[in-house]
């Protein structure tokens, strides 16, 4: 008669360690790591005037710079945006069922992919497009009431002041969104 093993055909019990191991493997990643391609190419910023006149590079405000800075911030404002949606596209992290696994994806997406470090850097991202966009608004503003007042009227401070006014709430914003307070109160 045949010897019939009793533990034949089931899986053995696993063995559970009480003590945790430490990682043994690297503790640095090397630069070649999952490097990043920008397929949408490379943002050349705006060409900013060095001056003006004769002999220095004396810098004047007149409405055609006026114009052609609130063209410049204009040209910032794409870029950005596209960061934010990059960012929402492509960001999502999947570090395991685990608890530190579990602990990495809810700081980074949010417990349920919908906050975390993803939503507070696209809110800042999006906060500054918004901030560049008012500062535009405010300048090209500017640079109409200055095509529509005497030429020995001078802009005031305070005007100025109430042109950039919804851009420094954007970027009261923006700080607050970071994680940190807004020093002006202008939000």
């Amino acid at each position: 008669m045949a010897v019939v093993n009793p533990n034949a055909g089931r899986h053995p019990k696993p063995v559970y360690q009480k003590d945790p191991v430490p990682y043994g493997g690297p503790t640095q990643v090397t630069p070649d790591h999952d490097t990043f391609t920008d397929t949408t190419g490379t943002f050349v910023p705006p060409k900013v005037p060095t001056g003006g006149g004769s002999g220095g590079k004396k810098t004047a405000v007149d409405t055609d710079a006026l114009d052609l800075f609130a063209k410049n911030m204009d040209a910032l404002v794409k870029p950005v945006q596209d960061a934010v949606t990059y960012l929402q596209d492509n960001t999502d992290v999947r570090a395991g069922a685990f608890y530190h696994g579990n602990t990495i994806r809810t700081n980074l997406n949010g417990p349920n992919a919908d906050g975390g470090l993803k939503k507070a850097v696209g809110s800042v991202l999006s906060d500054l497009a918004q901030g560049i966009t008012d500062i535009a608004t405010g300048v090209r503003a500017i640079s109409a009431k200055y095509k529509s007042i005497h030429d020995d009227t001078v802009l005031k401070a305070t005007d100025v002041q109430t042109y950039m006014q919804k851009a420094q709430g954007d970027f009261d914003g923006l700080v607050k969104d970071g994680g940190g307070s807004s020093g002006s109160g202008s939000s």
